[in-house]
């Protein structure tokens, strides 16, 4: 059955037990309720990649509204505790969760490259937004990404890059220093240039040299990757790359104590006990963070606070887990950016989309008791 707009996604309202449903190949399945802002957003997206596949015979794509009252329990089924939520069949076998990208040429090229690799669609290049178009001499610095970086750093004997996020204020503070160095080194026919990489963009990259930070500056000389020990003013950049060996090494930082090892009311889950503390306790509010991230950082304070606060409420447990040593489990709970919380209900994740004050955290908590928190919520 086609959808009221005549394009090519089924629209199922039962359990789907029936032949022809098991036999289809593979199958994207859609829990959309007509109230889900993101599946409103993701919808026209959903539908074109149906119409584009429609005459693929091993292809079929599926929506199912769980607020119809014949749908629910087919929901029920297959786990679904917020939306949108995708999820992949294949014969009609136990289902994969999607957590790919959400527009059409995601959906296409998913299913593509599982029934004909060779005919899926390419990503499309990424548009470079040049951080420092606006400023005078921002030209002089060369703006790198995935497929440029290794040409130019192989090709240029002195290379200093900065890694940045196009919201991070101090990455917009150094911005004019880094733009008149950059000016200077040319005007001084210095060997070397300066080059900028959008980290959050070039997330290869910014994995491969462990960017946990924003900005982070490295210099590479022959292709080879060295911290930057200098300061961060014109005149700082312009003698590093005059005199690159002679820059003095920093005092190193006191390191910051692992979260886990402070004293504090948060339950500190792992791989090995994540499973019967969210089971054996009714609700368990829970932080997934990486310890480099300013917003987990921000947040910390308020969410212990609350944790102190809830400590002697029984069944009401604000825990954290840290993504950068637990990666399958947070891989489990398809966690992509951080911090990312979830509510935990006897075990069963939902979305949690408050806010991220202590007030915030108290009472979201609080409202579980009557039962008001309990709503699925639309998934990010």
């Amino acid at each position: 059955m086609n959808d009221n707009n005549g394009l090519a996604v089924s629209i199922l309202r039962q359990t789907p037990h029936e032949t022809n449903f098991l036999k289809l190949g593979r199958i994207r399945t859609w829990s959309d309720p007509a109230w889900c802002g993101h599946c409103k957003k993701a919808k026209p997206e959903f539908t074109a990649a149906a119409d584009q596949l429609k005459d693929e015979l091993k292809v079929a794509y599926i929506a199912v509204d769980c607020t119809d009252d014949k749908s629910k329990e087919m929901c029920s089924t297959y786990g679904v505790t917020g939306y949108p939520m995708l999820k992949y069949f294949v014969y009609g076998k136990d289902p994969v969760p999607y957590s790919g990208g959400r527009e059409e040429i995601d959906f296409v090229r998913f299913m593509m490259l599982l029934v004909n690799p060779d005919a899926a669609p390419p990503l499309p290049e990424p548009v470079v937004e040049d951080f420092f178009a606006e400023l005078d001499g921002g030209e002089n610095v060369l703006q790198l990404t995935d497929s440029t970086f290794d040409d130019v750093i192989n090709k240029e004997e002195s290379v200093l890059v900065m890694f940045y996020a196009p919201w991070c204020g101090h990455c917009k503070m150094m911005k004019p220093a880094f733009s008149e160095a950059a000016t200077l080194l040319k005007e001084a026919e210095t060997p070397g240039v300066l080059a900028a990489v959008d980290a959050t963009a070039n997330k290869a990259l910014a994995a491969k040299y462990e960017i946990r930070g924003y900005p982070l500056l490295k210099y590479f000389k022959n292709g080879e990757a060295n911290d930057y020990v200098s300061g961060r003013s014109t005149e700082n950049i312009v003698d590093f790359m005059n005199n690159p060996s002679e820059a003095a090494t920093p005092i190193p930082p006191t390191p910051e104590p692992k979260w886990s090892d402070v004293p504090s009311a948060v339950n500190h889950l792992t791989q090995a006990n994540f499973k019967s503390f969210t089971e054996t306790n009714r609700y368990v509010l829970t932080m997934f963070y990486a310890p480099w991230c300013g917003h987990c950082k921000a947040a910390k304070p308020a969410f212990q606070d609350a944790a102190e606060v809830l400590k002697d409420e029984e069944g009401m447990e604000l825990a954290a887990v840290d993504c950068t040593v637990e990666r399958d489990l947070c891989s489990d709970f398809e966690v992509q950016g951080f911090p990312t919380f979830k509510l935990f209900t006897e075990g069963s994740p939902t979305e949690y989309q408050g806010g991220r004050t202590k007030s915030d955290f108290y009472n979201f908590m609080q409202s579980l008791k009557s039962g008001a928190g309990d709503q699925p919520k639309e998934e990010l």
